[in-house]
C-alpha cells in the first residue's frame, strides 16, 4: 500500500509507461522473475528479421552460414560489451539468447540424436561439471555475465543430453512420467509464477513458527537453504505445485464462464 490517490493518465503517459515496462527493467519482483519472457519474445523478433532479410536478398549464397555469423556476432557483441559494463536493458539478453535458440534448432534439425548413449551421456557429465567446478566466471542470466560464447553454448547443449538421457530411463515408470510430461506441459507458467509459491511457503514457516535459526536471503524473500534438505524441498514443492494448481483452477473457471455465456 502506498497511500497514494489515483493518478489519471493521458495518452502521452500510457504510452510513455508502456514503452518503459517492455523496454526497460524496473527491478521489481515479481515482474523481474519473469525476465525470460522478454528476452524470448525479443531473441524470436530478431531471429526473424534476420531470417525475413537474408531470404530476400537474391545475392546472398550460403544463407544459413550468414545467418549463423550475424547471431554469432550479435551474440558476441552482447556479451562483450556487458563485460566492460554496457548493457542495452531487456536487449542484452536477447541478443545473447539468440545464439542458444539457433543451437537448438541446429541441434534437433541436424542431428538424429537419441540419448541413450552411456559414453556421451558421461561426456555430457563431465563438459558441464568442468564449466561450474574450474575457476573460471560462471555464466550467469539475466545479468549477461559470460566469460565467452562457447562455454554457456556447451554446457546448455550438454545439460541438454544430461537430462533427455535421464528421461529417457525414468519413462518407463508410470507414475514418473506422467509427472515429468505435466510438468513439462506447464513449464511456462512454472517459470513464470514460482515465486509466488516460494512467497507463500515462506508465509506459512512464519505462520507456523519454524523460522526459529533460519536467515533470510537477499533476494525473492526466501530463507536461506544451505544444506536443509526439507528446506529445500518445501520450496521445491510450493514453487511446482502453486503454478500448476493456478493454472489448472484458472482452465475450470474459464470453461465455466465460457460455457454460460454460450448459454445466454
Amino acid at each position: 500500500m502506498t497511500h497514494q490517490p489515483f493518478e489519471l493518465w493521458d495518452t502521452k503517459e500510457y504510452i510513455y509507461n508502456l514503452i518503459k515496462t517492455v523496454f526497460v527493467p524496473n527491478g521489481e519482483l515479481a515482474m523481474g522473475a519473469m525476465w525470460f519472457l522478454y528476452a524470448l519474445f525479443f531473441s524470436l523478433c530478431f531471429l526473424s528479421l534476420i531470417y525475413f532479410v537474408t531470404s530476400r536478398i537474391k545475392e546472398i549464397e550460403g544463407r544459413d552460414k550468414w545467418r549463423g555469423f550475424l547471431i554469432i556476432l550479435l551474440s558476441t557483441l552482447s556479451i562483450g560489451l556487458a563485460v566492460y559494463g554496457v548493457k542495452i536493458p531487456r536487449l542484452g539478453n536477447a541478443f545473447t539468447i539468440m545464439i542458444f535458440i539457433y543451437a537448438g534448432m541446429l541441434f534437433k534439425q541436424r542431428c538424429s540424436i537419441r540419448f541413450n548413449s552411456l559414453p556421451m551421456f558421461f561426456v555430457a557429465i563431465v563438459v558441464y561439471a568442468q564449466g561450474i567446478i574450474l575457476p573460471h566466471v560462471f555464466p550467469s542470466f539475466p545479468v549477461n555475465r559470460f566469460p565467452d560464447v562457447i562455454l554457456p553454448l556447451a554446457m546448455s547443449l550438454a545439460a541438454v543430453y544430461i537430462v533427455l538421457y535421464i528421461a529417457r530411463r525414468i519413462e518407463r515408470v508410470f507414475v514418473l512420467s506422467k509427472l515429468f510430461v505435466l510438468l513439462g506441459q506447464e513449464s511456462l507458467y512454472i517459470m513464470a509464477l514460482h515465486i509466488f509459491g516460494f512467497f507463500i511457503c515462506t508465509g506459512i514457516i512464519n505462520l507456523a513458527g519454524c523460522n526459529a535459526g533460519l536467515t533470510m536471503g537477499n533476494t525473492l524473500y526466501t530463507y536461506n537453504v544451505g544444506n536443509n534438505i526439507l528446506l529445500a524441498f518445501l520450496y521445491m514443492l510450493f514453487g511446482l505445485a502453486f503454478p500448476v494448481v493456478t493454472i489448472a483452477v484458472f482452465r475450470v473457471c474459464k470453461t465455466k464462464v465460457m460455457s454460460l455465456m454460450i448459454k445466454r
